[in-house]
């Protein structure tokens, strides 16, 4: 019976019939460091209502991909050990029904002591449960990080 249940509301969730809204808040970032080309690069997939509203509380002047690509840079950023985030540029974005990637890049300093962090707080400011999945490929090395409301940077590498 709870069983039927759960489907049930999943079901009605990812049809839209429960309030309008799918009942998660994440998003899920690929970030892959490339140090010998000195290059880091994210992509955040993203659910398009979450992030429409996010950008309809930034106010309306500019366009839609220039508010896109400032609330990016203002969520999500990447530190060097000298504690300054890295200048991120817009390399593009993608709607696949319900979803949208958003593409980010920087340029990183390829010394090898170099550590790099990253601080994602990607709509944590309008969802208190939201939960942000970031997979990090440095060379042959993966590893997972996840944040929510209220985390600072965690090191991209162990």
């Amino acid at each position: 019976m709870v069983a039927a249940l759960l489907l049930a509301t999943a079901l009605a969730a990812s049809r839209g019939e429960a309030g309008g809204f799918h009942p998660l808040h994440t998003t899920m970032a690929e970030v892959t460091i490339d140090r010998p080309r000195g290059t880091l690069r994210i992509v955040v997939r993203v659910f398009a209502d979450d992030f429409g509203i996010a950008l309809g509380a930034m106010g309306t002047s500019g366009s839609w991909d220039t508010r896109a690509s400032a609330y990016v840079r203002r969520a999500i950023a990447v530190v060097a050990h000298a504690r300054e985030p890295l200048a991120m540029r817009d390399c593009g974005t993608r709607r696949q029904g319900d979803l949208l990637w958003l593409c980010a890049e920087a340029a990183i300093p390829t010394e090898p002591t170099n550590r790099l962090a990253l601080r994602d707080r990607m709509l944590c400011e309008l969802f208190a449960d939201q939960i942000n999945v970031v997979r990090v490929t440095d060379g042959a090395k993966t590893r997972s990080m996840l944040y929510t409301r209220g985390d600072s940077e965690k090191p991209l590498a162990d």
